[in-house]
Order: structure tokens, then C-alpha cells, then sequence
């Protein structure tokens, strides 16, 4: 048996590997619902921040935890990606939108 402690883990890198999970998942199950585009978003950059953060803590403290700083950057810039995808989107739904009824408008005045 070896008396050797286990080093610390770095408790910012689970945060941000939580956060950046959160963002992601709640991103691709209802951040596509009208209304909510992107905002989960903010869950997945909190994460990368969260993350990177600690990154730099774990290369100068020696603490456990990189794996999870990993993952979280990795699936927090996943999160953000699908967040902006999904505003793109909306702003090119609510682009055709607004075309479309002013086009209805246009071909309603010329006919009345």
C-alpha cells in the first residue's frame, strides 16, 4: 500500500466542464424553441471561462483536473457554436418574415 495523497483537483475545472455540458445540452434539446435561440449559449461560454481559467491554474499549481478543463473547453465551444447557429437562424426566419409580409402588403395595395 502506498501512503501517496491523491493531488487536489482543480474545483473551477468541474465547474466549467458542468457549465459547458449544461450549455451544450440544453442548446441542442430546447434552444431551438422560438424565443429561446442562443441564450443557453451563455451557460456553454461561462464554461469556456470557467475552463480556460483553470487551465492556467492547474500549469501552475500541479492540481488534478486537466481532463476535465479539456472537456470542458472543448464541449463549451461546441455549445457556443450550435447558440450561434441558432440566433443566426432566427434572424434569417425573422428577415424572411418580414419580407414575406411586406411583399402580402405590396400585392394587397396594388390590388385594392
Amino acid at each position: 500500500m502506498s501512503n501517496a495523497t491523491p493531488a487536489k483537483m482543480n474545483v473551477l475545472a468541474l465547474v466549467g466542464m458542468i457549465l459547458s455540458l449544461l450549455g451544450l445540452v440544453l442548446s441542442l434539446s430546447v434552444g431551438w424553441i422560438p424565443g429561446v435561440y442562443g441564450w443557453f449559449g451563455l451557460f456553454a461560454l461561462a464554461g469556456v471561462i470557467c475552463s480556460h481559467i483553470a487551465m492556467k491554474q492547474i500549469k501552475t499549481s500541479n492540481e488534478g483536473g486537466r481532463g476535465l478543463a479539456i472537456t470542458g473547453i472543448v464541449t463549451g465551444y461546441a455549445g457556443l457554436l450550435f447558440a450561434i447557429i441558432q440566433v443566426i437562424i432566427a434572424i434569417v426566419a425573422i428577415i424572411f418574415f418580414a419580407a414575406a409580409i411586406g411583399v402580402v402588403q405590396g400585392v394587397t395595395s396594388q390590388l385594392g
